[in-house]
């Protein structure tokens, strides 16, 4: 696979943070702190003619998750495959309720081929693993799933507006950027077939 990297643009067709659609709807859930939306990956950009569509990011970061399934059969109103486990997710942060919403500045970006990662906002073709590979095979179809994207925790990625009332000093620098689970990184692999994605977060 090619490496594609994400550069910020202010003509770019893609963008991290932002609020959805007024079409796309967040799957009804329980977990702390609910689905964060993340932005949007437009199947018009180099690397993503592949997408049946442009897919909607959304992934609730602030729980202690391992997997998170989400069907988009239908693209604007996904389902949580493995609701049960979503719904009974933790969080180390007290302060998250499952009634809490973040919302982040949007930041367009432009895909562009490259040799090798830039580390910007995140990329795609190739995963930088943090931990160990972990591509995850698609519980329809039980195809190895394509790589959609790596997302960074980026401290440029303002939070614009949230409900969440941090309960120390410590804990405000993880609500006022976009944060993956303390530094870490999401990762993001989709079945264009099934029309299934799978989200997981790695840190150190």
């Amino acid at each position: 696979n090619k490496i594609i990297n994400f550069h910020k643009d202010l003509n770019g067709i893609n963008y991290i943070g932002g609020t959805p659609p007024s079409d796309f709807e967040i799957p009804e859930n329980q977990c702390p702190g609910s689905f964060q939306y993340l932005g949007l990956i437009n199947q018009m950009s180099v690397g993503f003619e592949w997408l049946p569509f442009n897919v909607n990011l959304i992934c609730p970061i602030f729980t202690d998750m391992n997997k998170i399934w989400i069907d988009y059969s239908i693209a604007t109103k996904p389902e949580i495959l493995n609701k049960e486990m979503v719904n009974n997710l933790t969080s180390a942060f007290s302060e998250v309720k499952p009634d809490s919403f973040i919302e982040y500045e949007k930041i367009t970006f432009s895909t562009k081929e490259s040799g090798k990662v830039e580390f910007d906002l995140g990329h795609s073709g190739i995963p930088e693993w943090v931990q160990f590979s972990d591509i995850p095979r698609c519980p329809k179809t039980n195809k190895t799933m394509r790589f959609l994207c790596q997302l960074l925790s980026d401290k440029t990625v303002k939070t614009s507006r949230t409900n969440i009332v941090p309960s120390s000093k410590y804990h405000n620098q993880y609500f006022e950027t976009l944060d993956f689970w303390c530094g870490g990184d999401l990762f993001v692999f989709f079945e264009p077939e099934s029309k299934i994605a799978c989200y997981l977060i790695q840190n150190t």
